[in-house]
């Protein structure tokens, strides 16, 4: 009993401090006599233009909470015309809210109640207020102030139920003009606002590949300039190199046509000098050290003083590349996937690309090698639906490649042996393998070529696209020459992927199913192609025993084909952390052997810069992977490490093709006569300096853009 009364008695304090609060806070509402209409809205001079609410800025103008009430107790209001003189709504003059404390209105006769202009105060000073309202039987219907045009603007309709607001005369046009005008620009500014959306999106993702997989060495971000001197170990000789190096980077350099964007240019000279100073073939007489004339006896040898030249990147609508240190790739890469012109040793080959693409199309195009321009091709392609802002449909792109090897060899010369004919083991009536014999310089006799050339069609369309994935998918149709009915599909996905906020961390995913004729193979014009358009180092169809016979990769491939369809697969994960790492796996996987690659690159890692490659083709099964093969696999490791500011350690290691002469033996494997990849070693000693590294100005702006981000 006790308990309900405290209960009770707490009860009836809450109710009494809720009522006094109520008091205090909620204006008390201003009666007014039978015939004086009650205001809504607060009236105005007439030298100010009436509004329903009072414009202000959004940080000026808190908002009202308007009450609703049942719509019997709301009727229609109609508009009543009265001179602003006439009409005595009193304003509420506004205070700071530490200084008006809520009271009720002082109750006068209309006579005595003068219009009264409401001061304006900033939004921190004036507390919202909600709109009075009336009972239905106090709140007759009142008209509204009819003023000069000049003084009073258009005021927005109240939102009332239907039956209980009728259409306005004084509009200009029905609602439903004004609303279908309104729906108009919305959906248009919505289309402009996708569409430079989905520029931008387009401008976060790295095109192309996002590591330099088949170089030759390592790009460094800086300007630089040395000398080296050092020792390199080939084919059994012992050389003392000395090298001139100079290197410089342009930071938006060039102005690309369509886009207008600042491109970058990047370029590196050097100058290898070779001197032999020791032979370490027990065959050879010759012990005298002397200077490796055979590396500038032809005019196409300076051009090796180019190391590279860049102009913009993959990921720019204008990209130019010329050297030898690229491996280039057209399209998707079916045809032609990071060719390499500069295997092997006897030879100094340049390659150049050139990539120009706009809105509705662009082309890619290939010269293999610049002085002999033997291997050449390119890519056309339109993107018809670009002018729908829609990402699906601006991405659909319809295309078509070809390349050339414009003297591919058919024939060979080889070495005659009295009780030996070549022609016997083309002929398939002995087994024993012939050599290939050289010219003066080494290099293998073409007694015949052909023009060999290969082309495709593809198609392209945007699955999935947001500034963190693109996932793309692509069907190609590719054949050699004429033969359209014995080639191959491929149908395959591409996946970027930017893991962080500053699109530095990237990650790259191609999978590819294909069907295709036995007698033809994708991506034929490969890292490989330089060597085996002569003769074919890879066991593509699973021969026990395999060597190789002097006769090219596309006369295998029409020769030993069994003409059938069959089916394969390849697949590769990239990764790349800008300027300090990128790692790069493939596999591919054809119906008879094997392939595999992987690529690890530190391009700016402090004091250390590094590159591993690694390819091993034509293998059957895994205990092949690692052997020590001198047909089918390459490998090149760069390092070089900073040991002063003007002192530098560079080391070199890797398997490359080269020509074994014949006169030469191999009792051990038996390859004279062919090519076979065996080791290059070398390293060297470099005074120089390096200077402004590339991209510096970008990397001061994006700090600058961070730290304006992180004071918001």
């Amino acid at each position: 009993m006790k308990n309900l009364k405290i209960l009770t008695f707490l009860t009836l304090f809450v109710l009494l401090v809720g009522t006094l609060f109520a008091q205090e806070t909620a204006p008390a509402e201003e009666p007014k006599p039978a015939d004086q209409p009650a205001a809504a809205e607060e009236q105005k001079p007439a030298d100010q233009p009436a509004a329903a609410e009072e414009q202000k800025p959004a940080e000026q103008q808190p908002a009202k909470a308007e009450e609703q009430k049942p719509a019997e107790q709301q009727p229609a209001k109609a508009e009543e015309q009265k001179p602003a003189e006439q009409q005595p709504a009193k304003a509420e003059e506004q205070k700071p809210a530490e200084q008006q404390p809520a009271k009720a209105e002082e109750q006068k006769p209309a006579e005595q109640q003068p219009a009264k202009a409401e001061e304006q105060k900033p939004a921190e000073q004036q507390p919202a207020k909600a709109e009075e309202q009336k009972p239905a039987e106090q709140q007759p219907a009142k008209a509204e102030e009819q003023k000069p045009a000049e003084q009073q603007p258009a005021k927005a309709d109240e939102k009332k139920p239907a039956e209980q607001q009728p259409a306005k005369a004084d509009e200009k046009k029905p609602a439903e003009q004004k609303s279908a005008k309104t729906d108009e620009k919305a959906a248009a500014k919505k289309d402009d606002s996708n569409d430079r959306k989905i520029r931008e999106i387009e401008k976060t993702f790295w095109k192309g590949e996002v590591a330099n997989i088949g170089a030759n060495e390592i790009i460094s971000p800086y300007n630089s300039a040395g000398l080296a001197a050092g020792v390199k170990f080939m084919d059994d000789e012992l050389y003392l190199v000395i090298t001139p190096k100079f290197s410089m980077h342009f930071d938006k350099l060039i102005k690309e046509p369509v886009s207008e964007k600042e491109l970058d240019l990047i370029f590196g000279l050097h100058a290898p000098f070779n001197i032999r100073v020791l032979s370490t073939d027990i065959n050879s007489n010759d012990g005298k050290v002397r200077f490796r004339t055979e590396d500038w006896d032809e005019w196409q040898d300076y051009l090796k003083i180019l190391r590279y030249l860049q102009i913009g990147t993959s990921e720019d609508n204008l990209y130019l590349s010329i050297g030898s240190n690229f491996a280039q790739t057209i399209g998707h890469g079916t045809i032609l996937k990071r060719y390499i012109p500069n295997h092997d040793s006897t030879f100094s080959t340049m390659s150049a690309k050139l990539n120009w693409y706009f809105d509705y199309g662009g082309f890619e195009a290939l010269l293999g090698d610049v002085a002999r321009g033997n291997i050449f091709g390119g890519l056309v392609f339109l993107k018809p639906f670009s002018a729908i802002g829609n990402y699906h449909a601006r991405s659909v792109s319809f295309g078509y490649s070809f390349v050339a090897d414009r003297n591919a060899p058919t024939k060979l010369r080889y070495e005659k042996y009295y009780d030996y004919d070549a022609n016997d083991y083309l002929n398939g009536t002995d087994s024993r393998v012939p050599r290939i014999a050289v010219d003066s310089k080494g290099r293998p006799i073409i007694e015949d070529d052909e023009f060999l050339y290969m082309q495709g069609i593809d198609f392209e369309l945007k699955l999935f696209k947001n500034e963190k994935v693109d996932i793309k998918a692509f069907t190609d149709y590719s054949w050699f020459k004429k033969d359209f009915v014995k080639g191959g599909f491929t149908f395959g996905f591409l996946g970027r992927f930017n893991l962080d906020q500053k699109n530095q961390h990237a990650i790259r995913i191609q999978l590819e199913g294909r069907a295709h004729h036995d007698s033809y193979i994708p991506s034929f014009f490969d890292t490989f192609y330089d060597i085996e358009r002569i003769e074919m180092m890879t066991n593509i169809f699973g021969a026990k025993n395999f060597q190789p016979d002097g006769r090219s990769k596309y006369w295998h491939l029409m020769n030993d084909s069994d003409d059938k369809f069959v089916g394969s697969f390849y697949g590769e994960l990239s990764y790349s952390f800008r300027t300090w790492i990128a790692l790069s796996v493939g596999y591919e996987k054809l119906p008879d052997s094997s392939s595999i690659f992987a690529h690890l690159e530190l391009p700016d890692l402090w004091i250390l810069k590094m590159m591993v490659s690694y390819y091993k083709r034509g293998f059957g099964s895994a205990k092949e992977l690692f052997s020590d093969s001198h047909v089918s696999s390459l490998f090149r490791g760069v390092v070089r490490l900073q040991i002063l500011p003007f002192l530098y350690i560079n080391g070199y290691a890797g398997k490359h093709w080269t020509f074994w002469n014949a006169k030469n033996p191999r009792p051990h494997d038996n390859l004279e006569g062919h090519y076979v990849s065996s080791w290059d070693l070398g390293g060297d000693v470099e005074f120089g300096w390096e200077w402004g590294r590339s991209g510096k100005e970008d990397k001061k702006a994006d700090k600058k853009a961070d730290k304006k981000e992180e004071k918001k």
